[in-house]
């Protein structure tokens, strides 16, 4: 998978990567984001990112993707970088699995099972 121009080995096609990514982004939505301050609130949604990106791309990857871990925004820009890139991983598999139904149906149109 490539994010902001580096390359982390990460494959959603991969089920052991995907059950990471899985059980990383459960934590990140049931992360407890609550505190009678916005500066605590935005210190734990910046915990809870850094958590996920070291968990699914690897110790060291939320320092290479974020550029200001105490900004929400410089966070919350590298999680849609991310959403962007899982959306890609899922329209080229869609796109591979219509180029394989189609070469199957023309090797087989007409074709009846006996």
């Amino acid at each position: 998978m490539q994010l902001k121009g580096m390359e982390f080995d990460f494959d959603f096609s991969d089920t052991e990567d995907l059950q990471r990514f899985e059980k990383a982004h459960e934590a990140l939505l049931n992360a407890d984001t609550t505190g009678e301050k916005a500066s605590e609130v935005a210190r734990k949604q910046c915990a809870a990112a850094k958590t996920f990106f070291d968990t699914v791309l690897g110790v060291g990857a939320y320092e290479k993707l974020v550029d200001k871990p105490t900004s929400t925004l410089s966070n919350n820009n590298a999680i849609w970088d991310f959403v962007e890139a899982y959306q890609q991983a899922v329209d080229e598999a869609k796109k591979q699995q219509r180029q394989r139904l189609d070469k199957f149906k023309k090797y087989t149109a007409g074709r009846r099972r006996t």
